[in-house]
């Protein structure tokens, strides 16, 4: 299906990324109103997209979309704000903790998707910008799955839904697997950690997130044989940490009375979105 040319989300130069790429593959299935949003109209849904650098549009849409900690543009009369990420992203923009939803990508949990077999004990998901061959390589030596948010989306889909615990450094691969309970375990393992758009998504279902720490792992292999050898080291020490959390971690779910609340609400908003479409009646 092919993703309204009103629909914005971010795109890394090389490759894609989960989280960003859902906007891509999901909105056209389950909206596929957006097609008809007049000529210079702008859809924020998955993301963090509220910052000064997102183009905007007239009018501008927002169904679920999160702030992080760049500056927020200005709300004006031409926004439609349906609902967005978290408390924290309503406070940014001066809003009524009613439109403080959840991540749209929960609605993954009322899609019909594939059946997959759970057949791996877990599996690891880094942040797009720290997924290479060295945390496949450590995965292996642990004995998880490699689940690379860089692959298309239904490539994803199927390999969070074959594991029964993901490990996530990826937002996104916490927030798809608890919309489809498979019990997950955030980390860190970067310098720079997105914590505040965690915080965002966790308070939205009243989540007490838990963030545990991994070995931060230099993102090439080197040619100097020394590095590669201290590569090495610190791939198994890594190794080590990953087996360790997956055995002593106690693993996260948001509560599915709470969750199933935050899907009931984001399906009312949705089938308002899509009557304002249908009746052209935009801010």
């Amino acid at each position: 299906m092919e993703c309204p040319p009103a629909v914005f989300y971010w795109k890394p130069e090389n490759g894609s990324n989960f989280g960003d790429a859902l906007n891509a593959w999901m909105w056209p299935r389950i909206c596929p109103e957006l097609a008809d949003l007049p000529d210079g109209s702008r859809f924020l849904g998955i993301g963090t997209v509220l910052t000064q650098r997102t183009p905007l549009g007239n009018p501008t849409l927002v169904f679920g979309s999160g702030a992080g900690l760049k500056p927020t543009p200005s709300v004006t009369d031409t926004w439609n704000i349906y609902c967005v990420r978290g408390p924290r992203t309503a406070n940014r923009l001066g809003l009524g903790g009613e439109f403080a939803v959840t991540d749209p990508a929960a609605l993954l949990a009322r899609m019909d998707l594939p059946e997959v077999a759970s057949k791996h004990a877990w599996g690891y998901m880094p942040h797009w910008l720290n997924a290479h061959d060295g945390w496949k390589r450590i995965c292996t030596r642990a004995g998880g799955e490699y689940l690379d948010p860089r692959e298309d989306v239904e490539t994803v889909l199927q390999q969070l839904q074959s594991v029964r615990l993901v490990v996530a450094e990826a937002m996104h691969g916490a927030i798809v697997a608890d919309a489809l309970r498979i019990p997950w375990i955030a980390v860190r393992a970067s310098a720079t950690p997105d914590d505040v758009k965690w915080e965002d998504w966790a308070s939205s279902l009243e989540i007490p997130l838990e963030h545990h720490q991994l070995p931060k792992l230099p993102n090439r292999q080197s040619a100097n044989l020394a590095l590669r050898l201290w590569q090495q080291l610190i791939e198994r020490r890594a190794a080590r940490a990953l087996d360790k959390l997956v055995t002593s971690a106690k693993p996260q779910l948001s509560d599915s009375n709470v969750l199933a609340d935050r899907l009931n609400r984001l399906e009312t908003l949705l089938e308002s979105l899509k009557r304002d479409i249908n009746q052209r009646r935009f801010g």
